[in-house]
């Protein structure tokens, strides 16, 4: 992989990050150089994190990280919290 290529690959990765958002691929063309191939970066993105922890997914017309299919509900905690109870309640 070439240099360029390479550090545009890096650019988006770091765009989508960063971003708590999806992307739309025209803010991509904003943020990113002029040789930038958008569709051959996220194409070689989603081939990258496709058996991760995250996956590059499309969201509409724009572009996001998600959490892979599968492992959401291992990520959630469920924990007790005790209250005291309002003095209408005890009453």
């Amino acid at each position: 992989m070439d240099d360029s290529l390479q550090l545009n690959l890096r650019l988006m990765e770091a765009l989508l990050f960063a971003s708590a958002n999806p992307i739309p691929e025209t803010v991509m063309v904003e943020r990113l150089p002029d040789d930038a191939d958008i569709p051959l970066l996220l194409e070689t993105l989603q081939e990258h994190y496709k058996d991760r922890g995250v996956n590059l997914v499309k969201v509409n017309k724009a572009w996001a990280f998600r959490t892979a299919p599968g492992l959401g509900s291992r990520l959630i905690v469920e924990r007790e919290i005790t209250r005291k109870l309002s003095r209408a309640a005890i009453e």
